[in-house]
């Protein structure tokens, strides 16, 4: 899915670029802090340690920019080899199983031998006459229910609870991988699920009590939900019934998820940067459907609300400007320090250079094919996730329930799966049209099919005129011959107005005189038909051309004369033998 280049996507560029390298000088300064880089060689805190921590990150973009063109370099002189649908198909689809084995494999070996209790346990432990607490965090009280109804039924094991939680995980990255893969391509996709299966900070939340995996899922839930309502709206003729009730259904979720934490903001700009940022103009009617189906979102989204903060009223026999004050305590920025983010994104990144080195290097791909298209760009929509994630997990009363940065994280290794496609694609599959592609196949296989039916007649036609007419017959037939190898070599559309151009002509020549008349060739016009798509190498026709006609003369050296020409032999009449 490709957005077009505006104001605002370059906006969200430099803005992608700004984070990159503050991200990227932060994460710098703490590895370089952790393994006692300053300490060796004396270099005191202050100005001069921010000086070495800049020199470090404009050398890491300077060896990814070298990188990134060596890439593109060599991708330039590699011809690219097109798979059969049905390839791309099996290959996906066995690296998503091997993914999720190799997924399941690693949280087995890594499965705890001893499980110690903690506060998430204690507080969904099924005890007698105690009931479970109501929190004021929505997310919390939803997992802390969901573990005791599984307690209910199990009773109180640690192991239990772990199993959830990876079952939780493995159900979300299913879900983020689907809404991933409508949006931003299966590389993407795969790039991203690889790091939900093996990623150190995923497989520490999977073994490990955290409401993070439950709201996980319901995130990728609403990034699923609102992948398929933009791509039904986008495909519509006009906005239907349907789609005012699925986006009406949507932005209620956003609400839903928004009273859970909110972390649900980020599926609000996410709305906004589908269904705005890549509005969808219909080339025939100019309908533009993006705007009312953001409209209807953010109906539904103040509907939610006030409707699931007037139950939690209900229930809770608390006031509703009482409900929504706790909601606005909980999410007030706190007095903490900036470092507090990086130290979170630190601790995403499992504390491996690896990692970081990979997530980054992906990053800065992105930020550098953002110039490698002239006019389209692929990188908006998840601008807006990490920047909406940044700006919601500040510090907060909420905060000390659960991990925020998640969704950033996400977000960021969207943008470097992103990047790394950007810069493994050739320039002609970037710049090719995406609502173009599935009819310039299908209208190139109608060319080629009737070119074959088209040398087949010419075949038939040579054969009835070799036998009947003159050498300057058999010269015209040749003409037509060598005439549809051109039209083999030339653009289909070309070719196929030229058949026309020969079918019109042989009906005009006159039927007294065929051997006389030569078939006249027009040149079609090129410029008028073609539309205005790239150009496309064809390759050289496979199917055998009718052969061309070689002249042959009948001749003899022996000569007989006129009386010897009589087979006839003369018998008696009552000569009966041959009855």
């Amino acid at each position: 899915m490709t957005w077009k280049k505006t104001w605002f996507s370059r906006i969200l560029w430099a803005c992608s670029l700004a984070v990159a390298v503050c991200f990227l000088t932060g994460i710098c300064g703490i590895y370089l802090d952790r393994y006692s880089f300053f300490e060796k060689f004396n270099i005191a805190p202050g100005s001069t340690r921010l000086i070495c921590l800049g020199i470090f990150s404009v050398l890491f973009f300077a060896v990814s920019l070298l990188l990134f063109l060596v890439i593109r370099l060599i991708r330039g002189r590699i011809r690219e080899k097109v798979l059969p649908g049905a390839a791309k198909a099996a290959m996906e689809g066995l690296l998503f199983v091997g993914l999720i084995a190799g997924g399941i494999l690693l949280r087995m070996w890594s499965f705890p031998a001893d499980l110690e209790s903690n506060a998430y346990f204690e507080l969904a432990a099924v005890k007698q006459g105690v009931q479970v607490a109501p929190l004021a965090h929505g997310a919390l009280y939803i997992y802390t229910l969901l573990l005791h109804g599984l307690f209910l039924l199990v009773g109180n094991k640690l192991a239990a609870g772990i199993i959830l939680q990876i079952v939780l995980q493995f159900l979300g990255a299913v879900l983020i991988y689907v809404a991933v893969r409508k949006t931003a391509g299966a590389f993407t996709a795969t790039w991203t699920l690889a790091f939900f299966m093996f990623a150190p900070i995923w497989v520490k939340r999977s073994l490990s009590y955290t409401p993070e995996v439950l709201y996980l899922l319901l995130f990728g839930l609403g990034m699923a939900l609102l992948a398929g309502v933009f791509s039904k709206v986008r495909q519509a003729d006009g906005f239907k019934w349907y789609h005012f009730l699925g986006t009406l259904i949507l932005g209620i979720y956003i609400a839903f998820m928004v009273y859970l934490d909110a972390l649900g903001i980020v599926l609000g700009v996410m709305s906004f940067g589908l269904l705005t940022v890549n509005s969808v103009r219909k080339e025939e009617s100019g309908e533009k459907t993006g705007v009312p189906a953001l409209f209807l979102i953010l109906i539904g989204i103040i509907a939610g609300l006030l409707g699931i903060f007037w139950i939690d009223a209900r229930q809770s026999g608390s006031s509703l400007n009482a409900i929504a004050g706790v909601w606005e305590w909980l999410y007030v920025p706190d007095s903490g320090s900036f470092s507090y983010m990086f130290h979170q994104f630190f601790d995403r990144l499992g504390h491996n250079p690896v990692v970081a080195v990979l997530l980054f290097t992906g990053i800065t791909f992105g930020i550098y094919s953002f110039f490698v298209r002239k006019h389209k760009e692929s990188q908006s929509l998840w601008i807006l996730m990490s920047l909406s994630g940044i700006a919601v997990s500040y510090v907060c009363a909420a905060s000390g329930n659960m991990d925020r940065s998640f969704v950033a994280y996400l977000g960021f290794v969207i943008l470097a799966g992103k990047g790394l496609i950007n810069a493994l694609q050739s320039r002609e599959v970037l710049e090719m049209p995406e609502e173009t592609e599935v009819v310039e196949v299908s209208e190139t296989e109608e060319t080629i099919v009737v070119n074959e039916q088209e040398a087949e007649e010419t075949a038939e036609t040579a054969e009835t005129v070799e036998t009947v007419e003159t050498v300057e017959t058999v010269e015209t037939v040749e003409t037509a011959v060598e005439t549809e190898d051109s039209v083999e070599e030339v653009n289909p559309v070309e070719a196929e107005n030229l058949a026309e151009s020969d079918v019109s002509a042989e009906a005009e020549v006159p039927a007294e005189k065929p051997q006389t008349e030569e078939v006249p060739v027009k040149e079609a016009p090129v410029e008028a038909s073609l539309p205005p798509v790239r150009e496309i190498k064809y390759i050289e026709n496979p199917l055998p051309l009718p052969k061309k006609h070689v002249k042959k003369k009948m001749g003899y050296a022996l000569e007989i004369n006129d009386d010897q020409m009589d087979f006839d032999i003369e018998i008696s009449d009552d000569d009966d033998f041959d009855l």
